[in-house]
């Protein structure tokens, strides 16, 4: 039989195998649980760990999630997917029994866990910076395809939660300035790599973040001036972005309106130029579907290009409305004299997909506000939002609502959301073709669609009621992460992949009750001009 210190040894290797996992490998991130929930068993003392899981109301909480997907099995008709998804949600039950019966881990070995994440993070985020710069000769053509390990917005979620831990550490005086410096210069690079990232989920979620934290802050300040102050500044900042979107807004649309009776009906070299009626779609204040000469076109665009003009760039895309677009984009017309201006770089953009000249050296802040803008556009416009990631989100959202309005008080069950989807785009007849008719993109609708109002109700009880019972809302750790986790599910389906799901119940558990508290606290909100004080502790 192994010590107990050997028990707790191997605990916190699996909690390292966990943090690892994360950004990285899926595979390390079961093994982890394993390690977790097998040393557990031989551990034993299961009296006394029942005493505590009994006492631990966030661990019963998180882990009647799980119990929700096991009843939604009772009345589901595709059983075999019913089990997949339980296989998926196994972190729900494993995590908060392990970690909710165990002694909690000490202060410093939740600071070296918290290190070994971190460093973990920053460690995926140089190896997809190798991937941005183009090292490794991979062509990538989306910027967000650069996360190789994980999806694109899961990392993006990770890099929140370690960016809030760094700035918390950064702040604290009892580590020397050069380390402080440091660790305020990794938070920097972290929150440029998110903006490299092009993740608008964790763009938004890391802002909306700061900004409450700031607020709490400011309701905190001890002068009344400073405080009122600090609040109406604060209050005043969302006029600034806001501001600017409409400054974009009004830039998208400022353009004549369009006239065909005025249009010249041929090119320079002879050929009739096809308007397209009605078509009123933008690119860089120009009419994307005037002027164009399909023959000239085709003819002059396949003596510079390998690439087909019937076929598809690099992105899949049909090359002649890359080109088409592209070319409005720099205010050219769809003709040989159009594709005579393009220069060669204008070229490879053109084959590798990009359909605007403003997106050539990757999509920075103020582009992809514009794309967002011409998604918008394109949808109002009765456009197809096939490919689009924001506007498609508004036909998940609409055929979700619609499924629950179906299934109101118990839902389809915990395996029949994927069949209800696919039947419901059917029935609603969605202009989305089969590749992109996707699920809820919302894990508040994706519960109520699985489980109805009765199990939407538990699902909210179980987020928020936890940090009610541990009296958890000083806490900066969970608090920040709490946040983050619950804006995200307004994007994002969380819930239904290995790594979010785990994202979401290791967090929980160890921020929650997984780490000791006391009276100096390591995750105090409420923290002084000079930093908490932490005094150290043996693991």
């Amino acid at each position: 039989m192994l010590g107990q210190h050997i028990h707790r040894h191997v605990y916190f290797g699996g909690l390292i195998l966990i943090v690892l996992g994360l950004p990285f490998s899926k595979p390390v991130i079961s093994i982890g649980i394993a390690v977790v929930g097998i040393n557990w068993l031989f551990e034993g003392q299961f009296r006394a760990k029942f005493e505590r899981l009994k006492n631990n109301k966030g661990a019963l909480l998180i882990g009647s999630i799980f119990l929700l997907h096991l009843i939604g099995l009772l009345y589901t008709e595709d059983f075999k997917y019913g089990l997949h998804d339980i296989r998926i949600k196994l972190p729900l039950f494993i995590l908060p029994l392990v970690i909710g019966s165990s002694i909690p881990l000490s202060k410093e070995r939740f600071r070296q866990l918290m290190g070994i994440f971190i460093g973990g993070i920053l460690l995926a985020t140089f190896v997809s910076t190798y991937i941005f710069l183009d090292l490794t000769g991979a062509h990538v053509t989306d910027t967000r395809d650069i996360s190789i390990f994980i999806n694109h917005i899961r990392f993006s979620l990770l890099i929140c939660i370690a960016l809030f831990a760094l700035l918390y550490f950064a702040w604290q005086n009892t580590q020397s300035i050069e380390l402080r410096l440091i660790q305020l210069g990794l938070s920097f690079w972290l929150l440029l790599f998110i903006v490299i990232l092009q993740s608008m989920t964790g763009i938004v979620i890391l802002l909306i973040t700061a900004y409450l934290l700031l607020i709490y802050k400011a309701f905190k300040l001890g002068h009344p001036a400073l405080r009122w102050a600090g609040i109406g500044l604060l209050i005043l900042l969302p006029l600034f972005p806001l501001t600017y979107i409409h400054q974009q807004l009004t830039d998208f649309y400022d353009l004549p309106e369009l006239n065909y009776d005025q249009l010249d009906v041929a090119s320079p070299r002879g050929e009739p130029y096809r308007h397209h009626h009605g078509n009123l779609e933008i690119e860089n204040k120009n009419y994307v579907w005037t002027y164009i000469a399909p023959n000239e076109l085709k003819e002059s665009w396949e003596k510079r290009s390998h690439l087909a003009f019937n076929g598809k760039d690099l992105k899949g895309q049909p090359l002649r409305s890359t080109l088409i677009r592209y070319l409005a984009s720099k205010h050219l017309r769809k003709d040989a004299d159009g594709v005579a201006k393009l220069r060669e770089k204008d070229i490879k953009a053109i084959e590798k997909g990009i359909a605007n000249v403003r997106f050539m050296n990757g999509i920075n802040l103020r582009s992809r506000i514009y794309q967002t803008i011409w998604e918008f556009d394109r949808y109002l416009k009765g456009a197809n939002p096939g490919g689009n990631s924001v506007t498609q989100r508004f036909e998940f959202l609409k055929t979700g609502w619609s499924i629950v309005q179906d299934h109101l008080w118990f839902g389809t069950g915990t395996g029949d959301v994927k069949e209800s989807f696919r039947m419901k785009y059917d029935e609603m007849q969605t202009l989305l073709s089969k590749k992109y008719r996707l699920r809820a993109h919302n894990q508040y609708l994706t519960i109520a669609i699985a489980f109805g109002l009765v199990g939407f109700v538990w699902f909210l009880i179980a987020l928020i009621y936890p940090m009610i019972a541990h009296r958890q809302t000083n806490n900066y750790f969970y608090m920040t992460f709490l946040v983050i986790v619950l804006l995200s599910m307004l994007n994002e389906d969380t819930l239904e992949t290995q790594v979010g799901v785990t994202i979401f119940s290791f967090f929980n558990c160890l921020f929650l009750f997984g780490t000791e508290k006391g009276t100096d606290d390591q995750s105090k909100l409420n923290i002084s001009g000079n930093g908490p004080q932490l005094r150290k502790e043996a693991a």
